[in-house]
This record gives C-alpha cells, structure tokens and sequence, in this order.
C-alpha cells in the first residue's frame, strides 16, 4: 500500500502514514497562472493499491479536481486498486432538489469521482448517508468519530453521565444524539428544532430556533453535530438552552470549515469548549485553548489494514 496526499490536508495525511509505519508517496501537484491543475505521479504505482488523503474543505471545487486528477493519473499507471480517503465529502449537503431547478450537487460530485477511477471511498459523517447511494461502482465506508470525540470531551471535563444531556442543534441531526449515546453508554436525548430560510442561505438571520425537545434545566449539555459551518445553529441552540436552564455547554462537531465569523462565534464565553477533528486543516485552532482537536489518523490507519 502506498499514501498519497493532496494538499487540503498534508498534516493529517502525514499522521495517517506515520501510524501504518510507511511515508508519504511522491506526487506533483501544481497550479498554472491561469489556476488550471496538473498532477503527476512520481513513483511506480503499477498493480499497487494505493491511497490518496484529500478532504473537500475550502476551497472544495479545487480539492476535488485534484482527487480526479490524481485518480485519472493512478489509472493511467497501472494501480490496481485507488481508494480515496476523504474525511469531510464536501457537497454532501446538496443531495437533493431543495428547490425546482436547481441542481443534486452531491450526484454529480459522486459521478466524477467514479468516472475517474476511484474504486473505494471512506469518509466520516457525512452529512447526508444518502450522497452514498448514489455511487455504482465505488466500495464506500463510512464511520462516525463523533462518540470516541464525546467520550474524550466527558472524560477530559469530568462530566457527570446521571446529569448530562447530548443534544443536537436541530431535528435533522437528532439521529446523531441517539447514536452517540448508545455508543458512550449513557446521557439524555435531546435536539433544538430548527427552520431554515432557502431563500436567505447566506445569513444568520437563515437560522431561527422555535422549540426543543428534552429537559437541559440544570444539566451539562453537549452540543453535537457533523459540522460547524457558520456556527449560527450552535449559537442559537446554546442561546436557548441556556434560556431553558442549561448549566454548561459544550461543543463536539467532527468538521470545523468555519466560514465567516464561525471562530469569533465558537469562542463565545457562554460555550466551555469547542471539540473538533482535523479532518479539515485549520492549524490555527491548536494554539487557542478554547479547542481541542480530535485526531482521526489511527481511525484511518485501521480502516486502511
């Protein structure tokens, strides 16, 4: 087996490399004036199974054209197998037809990847499982880190599980609070509920918490979510469970792409800490104590062997 990286995301790729005891394969990767892509890959390939590390992270269409280079490049080498390890899948959020003629993003992304060689994907809570259906050829693994991130935050913090709640900041992630606590063992259910304006996407004013489901009055609360994009929906759940009586509030979401103000949001004095995985490279959150990162390399590494 051989590692390749793209270049969203070269720590992590080194960090999954150095834990299967290998290093980093040769590939070039260059951008021309004109900001067109070429990729080269500068080792014997031919019959090997190879890996190639790329998260779809800002900017994703960049990243993704990447992928399809260096899969197209792997192909025309001889590889036998081409398996791309993308932690975030970004487009995952554009698996259907929200509004009439607008375009099911996600299927197309699904379709390029097939189409130029990939053979195996794995990815970490993707937003929508159903992005994965849509791929015919390609042997897809999905897992979530959400319950090793959570037991880590529980264990670090000293949380009391008799007095702890795991909620999500909307109905569509609820799926994700109940899953996390059959795998830790323990916590109360709960989940805000959210509308969501189409017409207004860019915009906190987008975001509108009406009500919530589960008792946080005197409790510890753990946010939990597969991403914090803006940070909108975890500022206005916090804002209300706050309001219902929360005692602290703590962040665990696996993404961090952090657009606009999200970092300025996450360091809100009323949230106690912000857990994310390095799925996405955002290095400068290592240096505020406010964030703890949550590696996923030995994850890969075991989802690799």
């Amino acid at each position: 087996m051989k590692i390749f990286s793209g270049t969203s995301n070269l720590p992590l790729a080194q960090k999954v490399a150095d834990s299967l005891n290998t290093t980093l394969g040769k590939v070039e990767i260059i951008r021309f004036d004109d900001q067109e892509c070429r990729v080269r890959i500068e080792e014997e390939v031919e019959r090997e199974n190879i890996v190639f590390v790329q998260s779809t992270s800002n900017p994703p269409d960049k990243f993704l054209m990447e992928s399809y280079l260096f899969a197209d490049s792997a192909k025309r080498s001889g590889a036998k197998e081409i398996t791309l390890v993308m932690p975030y899948f970004g487009y995952a959020r554009q698996d259907k037809e929200h509004r009439k003629g607008e375009s099911v993003s996600a299927s197309i992304v699904t379709k390029c990847l097939e189409v130029s060689g990939f053979t195996k994907l794995l990815t970490f809570d993707i937003h929508s499982k159903y992005v994965l259906s849509f791929f015919n050829k390609v042997q897809t693994q999905h897992e979530s880190v959400l319950p090793e991130m959570v037991a880590q935050l529980i264990k670090e913090h000293k949380l009391d599980m008799s007095n702890l709640g795991i909620f999500s900041p909307d109905q569509d992630g609820a799926h994700r609070s109940r899953y996390v606590i059959q795998k830790i063992g323990g916590g109360q259910y709960g989940f805000v509920q959210k509308e969501r304006d189409l017409d207004q996407l860019h915009t906190l004013r987008a975001i509108h918490g009406q009500r919530h489901m589960g008792d946080p009055k005197d409790k510890d609360i753990i946010l939990i979510d597969d991403m914090v994009a803006s940070g909108g929906t975890i500022i206005e759940a916090m804002k209300i469970l706050k309001e219902e009586g929360a005692k602290r509030i703590f962040v665990a979401a696996t993404h961090a792409i952090f657009i606009r103000d999200a970092l300025a949001l996450m360091k809100d004095p009323r949230l106690e800490a912000v857990y994310v995985a390095d799925t996405i490279n955002q290095p400068e959150l290592a240096k505020d104590p406010k964030f703890t990162i949550f590696s996923t390399a030995s994850t890969i590494a075991s989802m690799l062997q």
